[in-house]
């Protein structure tokens, strides 16, 4: 027993690391053939995914329709995971979405990974034990779309770029073909992230030639370059329809711009809101699963900027609605503040990065905010993990012999809260 302990006690971190990534694991596999979600998107890749291997058709030059028919189409990155994964595993629903539960299970260990870069130990195990039981995450594992890939090459652009950002030498290029990897791949998993991340590439370059004379040109071919290569099939699909793709897409964008005549201040409200009520249920569940319904009237079939704004509600819902606010007001606050004060470049080069990519988010989501479903705030799932890192250390700093007492009580209670939401998912019959 004494070796045991030994061991344990030397590998503590090791073995907690472990444990939360088994449980990850568990809870992304546990009966997936029973509970896998398989509608009309799921059926529409099948039939792509089985002309390929069983009829040998031509791997498809253009991914899913993301405009309801009406002609913008993503990379066909995605399909290429699901064909690869045929090969090997077969065709079916269940291999049809094997590649989003193993880049969701590679996403808890990479989302610890970026914590560490700027947080304690345990502030990042915390945070990364929340994200391995976020109902969110676990249920967009569960079957094939091309938006669960999100949460994985979203973190691993973050990690990369910033490391692109802020190291010099041949440790440099490594994180820039990693970039480069990406940024090719998230670009073809949803229209918000072909903004998105090139956004981020784009003003991170300038700012930093503004600011610090510091030219990083060189690096950002190379990202671009390997990128365009991962997007072939889209060049060459543009190429033979004089870009028809593209211009399918300018005019989704702007009718999705097109809405329903109202004030900024009210649109500016909602996107706040949204975004606060996206931010608590991805760490605890709680709140509408489906779509963002904050300051809407209740049971409202489609939420839009002409709904009225309505603040007269339940006493327990109110204050669900300002917990979700403050906390989302606190954790920013914590990330403008430590930006200020930070003096070492490359951690402030990430705090940097993460505020201009959920400056960014916030701006690309003012037209559709109000209304969306849950999955288009998978690209800032990592974000309340932040928040919540920010507090942890935070609370461990300010209360150095009371802090495990206030800190439990809040992963106990996310624990919960999550739990609860988990039970529920799994005691229904199918999901399809």
């Amino acid at each position: 027993m004494g070796i045991i302990w030994n061991f344990i006690r030397k590998n503590k971190i090791a073995l907690i690391f472990l444990l939360i990534l088994l449980v990850g694991i568990f809870l992304r596999t546990y009966r997936f053939e029973r509970f896998i979600t398989f509608v009309a998107d799921q059926r529409r890749d099948l039939r792509v995914v089985e002309n390929v291997v069983e009829n040998h058709a031509s791997w498809p030059l253009l991914g899913p329709d993301m405009t309801d028919g009406q002609g913008f189409h993503l990379g066909p990155i995605y399909y290429y995971f699901q064909i690869i994964s045929a090969y090997i595993f077969g065709v079916g629903p269940t291999q049809q979405a094997y590649p989003d539960v193993f880049f969701s299970i590679l996403s808890i260990p990479l989302l610890y990974y970026f914590l560490r870069s700027y947080f304690s130990q345990k502030a990042a195990l915390l945070s990364m034990g929340l994200y391995a039981i976020s109902y969110l995450d676990i249920e967009y594992s569960r079957f094939a779309w091309n938006v669960n890939l999100i949460p994985f090459f979203v973190l691993l652009f973050l990690v990369s770029f910033w490391r692109l950002l802020s190291e010099d030498g041949s440790s440099g290029w490594k994180w820039t073909a990693l970039a480069g990897l990406s940024l090719g791949v998230g670009v073809q998993l949803h229209a918000i992230i072909l903004l998105l991340l090139p956004l981020v590439i784009i003003i991170s370059a300038i700012l930093l030639f503004l600011i610090e004379k510091k030219n990083i040109w060189k690096k950002l071919l190379a990202v671009l370059a390997i990128a365009l290569v991962l997007n072939a099939g889209q060049i060459i699909s543009e190429e033979r329809t004089g870009f028809a793709n593209s211009k399918d897409f300018v005019r989704g964008f702007v009718s999705k711009g097109d809405l329903p005549e109202s004030s900024w201040q009210k649109r500016l409200a909602l996107d706040v809101a949204c975004n606060a009520q996206a931010n608590t249920h991805i760490i605890s569940s709680l709140g509408n699963k489906k779509m963002c319904d904050f300051l809407y009237e209740d049971n409202l079939p489609d939420s839009s900027y002409a709904t009225p704004i309505n603040l007269d509600q339940t006493p327990l819902v109110l204050v669900g609605e300002t917990i979700s606010l403050l906390f989302s007001i606190l954790g920013i606050s914590f990330l403008v503040f430590y930006l200020r004060g930070e003096t070492d470049k490359k951690r402030k080069y990430f705090l940097g990065l993460i505020l201009l990519y959920g400056a960014l988010y916030f701006l690309i989501m003012f037209p559709i905010a109000p209304g969306s479903r849950m999955r288009y705030f998978l690209p800032i799932i990592f974000m309340p993990f932040i928040f919540l890192s920010f507090i942890f250390d935070y609370l461990t700093k300010r209360y150095p012999k009371n802090y495990i007492w206030i800190i439990s009580a809040i992963v106990i209670f996310l624990m919960a809260a999550n739990g609860i939401s988990l039970a529920a998912y799994f005691r229904l019959e199918r999901h399809w």
